[in-house]
């Protein structure tokens, strides 16, 4: 080893260290501390002679560097847009997984507010997006729209609106609500 592993990871160290029993090779493509920007290449092949998988931390690399995820052999990435996608706090982070991936993985965390009874706490997910049946909903949609709500139009007649608990008030849901109401009650 160099010495100082807040370097970033070089691709002979990645090679002493994995073997038969190593399943996931994971690091931060740009060290925050150095910007050293790691070899992904190399490591992930390093990752894949030795049976594992390479994951890879964006979060500094995402918008700041050019990242070449299949190209470069990469099997899982994560980032975050806060940083140099100017997404600022609280904004939304994203997960990469390899084409041939993703028939084998699962989602273990489920959004909370889209359970059908999220206060039960249940094991489990039992999806319930907020959604409504109108035999106008083609129109109602558009008109939501016109009035700022943005809802989803799902045919042949369903309005879907998509809750995000990371960007939508409590106020937003009353406004919208509101705003169906009234072309309801037209």
């Amino acid at each position: 080893m160099r010495g100082d592993p807040s370097y970033g990871p070089i691709p002979g160290d990645v090679l002493n260290l994995v073997g038969g029993r190593t399943a996931l090779v994971t690091f931060s493509h740009v060290s925050y501390r150095s910007a050293h920007i790691a070899d992904m290449a190399q490591i992930s092949e390093i990752a894949h002679g030795a049976g594992a998988l390479a994951l890879w931390d964006l979060s500094h690399s995402a918008g700041s560097v050019p990242v070449a995820l299949n190209a470069d052999g990469a099997d899982l990435a994560v980032g975050c847009t806060y940083k140099y996608l100017n997404g600022g706090s609280g904004a939304p982070a994203f997960m990469y997984a390899r084409a041939d991936l993703q028939d084998q993985l699962s989602q273990p965390i489920w959004g909370w507010p889209g359970r059908r009874n999220p206060f039960e706490m249940d094991h489990g997910y039992d999806p319930a997006h907020v959604a409504l049946a109108h035999p106008d909903a083609k129109r109602l949609c558009a008109d939501l729209i016109d009035v700022g709500v943005i809802p989803d139009f799902r045919r042949p007649d369903v309005i879907r609106f998509g809750l995000s608990p990371l960007t939508t008030r409590f106020v937003d849901v009353w406004d919208g609500v509101e705003a169906l109401r009234t072309l309801l009650s037209r």
